[in-house]
């Protein structure tokens, strides 16, 4: 199963699947967010969580949920 995530603003679609991750910018400090903002997203890639374990979590939620 492929999945994408899509962002309708800028029409840019990203294939879930590869190296995606997820940054919460509050679990960033402030050195961390200029980093950050500038793009170099290997100084806080270390904080972010693999998109598709989030993916996954939530889509077990709902089918657990489907089910009672």
């Amino acid at each position: 199963m492929t999945l994408y995530i899509v962002h309708v603003g800028t029409g840019t679609i990203i294939d879930a699947g590869d190296d995606v991750l997820l940054i919460d910018a509050d679990d960033l400090n402030e050195k961390e967010l200029e980093r950050f903002d500038y793009e170099d997203i290997e100084a806080v890639a270390h904080k972010g969580v693999d998109i598709m374990k989030v993916i996954r979590h939530y889509m077990g939620e709902k089918k657990r949920k489907a089910k009672k």
